[in-house]
């Protein structure tokens, strides 16, 4: 699985190589902006999701229950408004 970082840096890197690209000329460098802008919102509120349900090795009696998980996603997405 990729970390956060990498996943980011590509993203950033995709819109980059676009942004210098002079071949769309109806596509405004403030639209391309904002879209980068909104598409790093979206994968880092997945990548928190993701963090919350990744399985963790604990001990056989104190895995998370999928309630549990569902709380926790619950409140990110609480956290992001």
């Amino acid at each position: 699985m990729r970390n956060r970082e990498s996943v980011l840096d590509n993203l950033e890197k995709l819109y980059r190589e676009e942004l210098n690209r002079e071949t769309k000329p109806n596509v405004s460098k403030s639209r391309l902006e904002f879209d980068f802008q909104r598409d790093q919102i979206y994968l880092e509120m997945l990548l928190d999701i993701r963090d919350l349900l990744r399985v963790e090795k604990k001990s056989p009696g104190a895995a998370d229950s999928l309630l549990e998980k569902a709380n926790k996603i619950r409140q990110v997405a609480r956290l992001r408004k």
